[in-house]
C-alpha cells in the first residue's frame, strides 16, 4: 500500500503526518477528516479561528491540497 504525507500549515502551527492508505481518495477522506479536528482544538484551546493549508502527498508530489477554516463568535 502507498504511504500518503498529510500536512495542516499555517503561520504558527505546522503538523505532517504519514498514513498507509490503499488509495488516494482514502487519504483525501483522511485529512478532511483530521484537519477540522486539529482546527476545533485550537478553538477549544481559546483561539477564535483557525486556518490552515491541507496538503497530501504521494512520494513528496502533491496530489492535493485545500484550506480548511474553523472559527467561533458569540452570539448576542
Amino acid at each position: 500500500m502507498p504511504t500518503f504525507s498529510i500536512s495542516v500549515i499555517n503561520a504558527e502551527f505546522s503538523v505532517r503526518n504519514e498514513h498507509i492508505l490503499a488509495t488516494f481518495a482514502a487519504s483525501r477522506e483522511e485529512a478532511i477528516r483530521g484537519a477540522p479536528q486539529i482546527g476545533t482544538d485550537e478553538i477549544i484551546g481559546g483561539k477564535g479561528f483557525f486556518g490552515a493549508e491541507v496538503v497530501v502527498e504521494d512520494d513528496s508530489q502533491i496530489v492535493d491540497r485545500f484550506v480548511v477554516a474553523i472559527g467561533s463568535s458569540p452570539l448576542r
